[in-house]
């Protein structure tokens, strides 16, 4: 007997047959709500909650659904409710760590793909999302998916390898490179997790009692539809009054397991909620009621634009998000109330949320004595790295004009730089926050910075090697480069292999220069090992060891380009280069980006020079090279200046966002010229090679084909930045009527 058969028998009346149901997939919905929630008690909560949803709608349940797809669906949405809630979010803040799951889960990619899995998941399409759950949530064979899907176990074990590889794919996306093998191991290995015992007893209670329509699905939902049926304000105090009798009165149990449990228990969280959906309560009666003002109306949909773009559904990766700048703008004397959805989002363990609120504090300076208080206090407890930067971009943009004025921290007057360096302190994991934050500091501050070198120096003597290394990361950037210490806090932190990656140790490298000598056989073994950076090492090398050329031929041969590269500069700034002298240089990978440049200076050789930079830039897609987006956008500007009836040109990186964005969304589809089209402009974005406006014209009209909303979308997206040629370019394509104007 399969699924769908024990629901029609239990909506016929046999109890046992949903009792098999939840013995089944009980695991599977309580590891899916643990994963977004990271809490045992409310991943509990969503889990008889998605049972007792099963339970009241099995009578109407279409006969071609697949269950374990249908409950997956469901944990996952009431999981992602739950966190949006201020009173679960106090609530999972204050659990002890007893409440995590014991299972181990020591892969350390496991960790960074377990919060975001579920929504992965949901991101496939329906076929692939079917046959994934049932390999990896439900077990099943090949032969058992073919059964359930009714397709041959062929084409089974085919839509699963896709499922898997489209899913590896949209963990690429967000920054998490895997293969499909180690991703079918994690799957096969973490992605069920053991409920607790006593949860498949209380689960299956909760369920039938719903069915049978003894208790509420949850009982706060009933209070706030009871909420949203009343017009008056007269109306919700008596509404309160009754269920505060009815509590009071114990007139209102829920058995479960032989267990009384009255509701009175519930009654501080009840009254919380109806405390926060108040503002709100009585701004929708208000506008009803038509006693609002314009501007109060503007207000009001300006909180709403909020919200909407906090907790959007859309992929839209751009931070800050489109539109929050106006909408926070827009929110008037109301903007209190848009800082607190800030912080709610910021706290409410939706990722996504939690990221465009992060960045979008910068638009509410004038709360900065309050906000870099608490963004000090969540670099402090935090263990998201791109969270913690991503805010302490924010504060120092708070604060950058007066870095030494002190803020209130628990009551102490505190000075920030040093605030920051404490929270880095007791937090490992706010590194990548504290050099965002210095970063910005010595980029702001490039005639003094002693401030901030003062701070730093003292790390390098700490006995925390990830401490050193960090202070030493920034340090080389900035005069106090010199400091003998930094190399070997450098080599030390690469040996440990922490969250810095080789290019900033590099970096850092390069820009000490000769003093950091002693590097160099280090940089060498990493040369020749490496295959992503081996051109970056040499760069180095050339800089902090160049009496090695004798002993290495390709740090001779880098070393013999950078010597022409000096020698046709030298040329030039004596007048003494011709066209035919940057031509040739134009091959030289050190010399190129300044003989480019010059060539567009020469316009009584343009015939000359046109047909090989047209070449060069048409050839683009070939260019895999460092700095090939620099160098062909260099190309482009010359083409320009010599030919002003030249196409105007957009730079690659500014058309990687919008296209990973729409090309997203088509993958999500499920025709196949829906996909096609989507991995066609990924392939694209991936070239360093710019674009026309004819090219993108020809982009425009093969998504319109498929989705028209989308290419609007697209165009308006095109426009939404401070880019001028973007800008440029989106004006362009609505004055020939692609897009809304």
């Amino acid at each position: 007997m399969n699924d769908l058969e024990r629901l029609q028998r239990f909506a016929s009346g046999d109890q046992d047959a949903f009792t098999e149901i939840v013995r089944q997939h009980v695991n599977a919905v309580y590891s899916t709500a643990w994963r977004v929630l990271q809490n045992s008690h409310l991943a509990e909560e969503v889990t008889q909650d998605t049972f007792s949803l099963l339970a009241q709608k099995a009578p109407a349940l279409r006969r071609d659904v697949i269950i374990i797809a249908w409950l997956h669906r469901t944990s996952w949405n009431l999981a992602m409710k739950t966190l949006r809630t201020e009173t679960r979010r106090r609530d999972r803040e204050q659990q002890i760590t007893s409440t995590e799951m014991t299972t181990s889960t020591p892969d350390p990619t496991w960790k960074q793909i377990s919060p975001i899995l579920d929504e992965g998941i949901e991101s496939l399409g329906e076929p692939d999302r079917r046959a994934l759950l049932l390999r990896f949530f439900e077990e099943k064979t090949s032969s058992e998916i073919s059964i359930a899907l009714g397709i041959s176990e062929t084409a089974a074990r085919s839509r699963v390898s896709r499922a898997v590889e489209r899913l590896r794919l949209w963990f690429k996306k967000r920054g998490v490179t895997l293969t499909s093998a180690s991703l079918i191991t994690l799957l096969t290995t973490y992605s069920l997790q053991a409920a607790p015992e006593m949860l498949f007893l209380t689960a299956n209670s909760a369920a039938k009692l719903t069915a049978n329509s003894l208790i509420p699905v949850s009982f706060g939902t009933k209070l706030l539809i009871v909420l949203a049926k009343m017009k008056l304000k007269t109306a919700i105090i008596s509404g309160v009054a009754v269920l505060f009798a009815l509590l009071v009165a114990n007139q209102i149990r829920i058995n479960i397991n032989d267990q009384t449990l009255t509701a009175t228990e519930q009654l501080p969280a009840l009254l919380q909620d109806l405390k926060e959906q108040r503002k709100s309560v009585f701004a929708g009666l208000k506008s009803r009621l038509g006693n609002e003002s314009a501007a109060e109306k503007k207000e009001r949909q300006a909180l709403e634009e909020i919200k909407g773009i906090l907790y959007s559904k859309d992929s839209d990766s751009q931070l800050p998000p489109m539109g929050m700048r106006e909408a926070i703008l827009a929110s008037g004397s109301r903007k209190r109330e848009a800082l607190d959805m800030l912080r709610d989002a910021l706290h409410s363990g939706d990722r996504r949320a939690s990221y465009r609120a992060a960045m979008s504090l910068q638009f509410l300076r004038e709360f900065a004595d309050e906000l870099v208080p608490e963004i000090l206090a969540l670099m402090k407890k935090s263990t998201d790295g791109y969270l913690i930067s991503s805010i302490a971009s924010c504060g120092f943009g708070l604060n950058h004009q007066d870095t030494r004025r002190p803020v209130d921290i628990d009551g102490h007057d505190t000075q920030i730089l040093p605030a920051v360096i404490e929270a880095f302190k007791a937090n490992p994991a706010a590194a990548e926050g504290m050099r965002t934050w210095f970063g910005s500091y010595f980029r702001y501050n490039k005639t003094d910075q002693s401030a901030g070198l003062n701070l730093l120096s003292p790390l390098l003597d700490s006995p925390d090697s990830q401490q050193r290394l960090t202070a030493a990361l920034l340090l080389a950037h900035t005069g106090g480069k010199d400091d003998p210490r930094l190399t070997d806090a450098l080599l030390t932190g690469w040996k440990s292999k922490g969250d810095v990656n080789d290019l900033e140790i590099l970096s850092a490298l390069k820009a000490i220069g000769t003093p950091a000598r002693s590097a160099g056989e280090t940089v060498v073994e990493f040369a020749r090992q490496s295959r992503d950076f081996h051109d970056q090492a040499y760069d180095t090398l050339a800089l902090i060891a160049p009496d090695l050329r004798t002993q290495i031929p390709e740090l001779d041969e880098k070393l013999k380009k950078l010597e022409a590269a000096a020698e046709l500069e030298n040329k030039m700034q004596s007048g003494k280069g011709s066209a035919s002298d940057l031509l040739l240089a134009l091959q030289n990978p050190e010399a190129r980006m300044k003989a480019v440049e010059s060539l567009g200076t020469l316009s009584d050789h343009a015939s000359e020079i046109l047909p090989r930079l047209r070449e060069i830039l048409n050839a683009g897609d070939s260019d895999m090279s460092y700095g090939a987006n620099n160098y062909l956008d260099a190309v482009s500007r010359s083409i320009r200046k010599l030919d002003p009836s030249a196409p105007a040109y957009v730079s690659s990186p500014n058309m990687s966002r919008p296209l990973i964005e729409v090309s997203t969304s088509l993958d999500k589809k499920e025709d196949k010229g829906s996909k096609a089209l989507g991995d066609k402009l990924v392939d694209r974005q991936s070239s360093p090679r710019p674009y026309t406006l004819e090219e993108v014209i020809s982009i425009v009209e093969k998504i319109k084909a498929v989705d028209p909303a989308l290419a609007s979308t697209f165009v308006k997206k095109l426009g939404n930045t401070d880019l001028t040629e973007m800008q440029t370019l989106s004006a362009q394509l609505k004055e020939k009527g692609y897009g809304a104007k």
